[in-house]
């Protein structure tokens, strides 16, 4: 059990020395958290939930993987907060995209390889609307090899945010004058 074998010390020792003045340890008991433990009496810890169910299933299911920001000149809070979606492959619209860690292909790595050598790099929309044919290839054949779906309308919302992320750097590119900052975390 965490925590069996803790005892107040009764007496100051190298292990335990009186720098403070002398009182009573303040340490609730678990088992009469009415009272404190008397000197020489264990100290009984709570034992830390085991995961288990959902909470075992959101651990496995929501691995580490790589998250892809876009960031742009007068970005609000309101459009920061959206693009936290809680690790969605369907966010593009708001300037999100994400891939777990399952194996190559990464199309984040070919849509902004910049930003994965320089974690946030400035990118010109021309330059990532030049590499969507090549990254909605690499999104479709990942679908396919790592998951395992062939159903083209299964993979269609995947693609779908690819596009929706490069037309809204495109349209921020054009109100601003200036290109989105992706930011890469991995």
């Amino acid at each position: 059990m965490f925590g069996a074998g803790l005892r107040v010390p009764a007496q100051p020792s190298a292990a335990y020395p009186r720098t403070l003045p002398t009182r009573r340890l303040r340490v609730p008991c678990v088992r009469a958290p009415h009272r404190l433990p008397q000197a020489g009496e264990p100290v009984h810890r709570p034992r830390q939930a085991a995961l288990t169910g959902s909470k075992l299933l959101a651990l496995i299911t929501n691995p580490m993987g790589i998250d892809i920001y876009a960031e742009w000149d007068g970005m609000t809070e309101a459009e920061k907060a959206a693009q936290t979606t809680g690790f969605s492959v369907e966010h593009g619209h708001v300037g999100y995209l994400r891939e777990a860690y399952h194996g190559e292909p990464y199309a984040t790595k070919v849509l902004a390889p910049e930003a994965f050598e320089e974690l946030r790099a400035a990118i010109p929309a021309a330059t990532l609307i030049d590499r969507l044919p090549a990254v909605l290839t690499v999104a479709e054949a990942r679908e396919r090899k790592l998951y395992g779906v062939t159903d083209p309308t299964e993979i269609e919302p995947i693609l779908q945010s690819y596009r929706d992320f490069v037309a809204l750097c495109e349209r921020k590119e054009r109100e601003t004058k200036e290109p989105c900052v992706i930011h890469a975390s991995y």
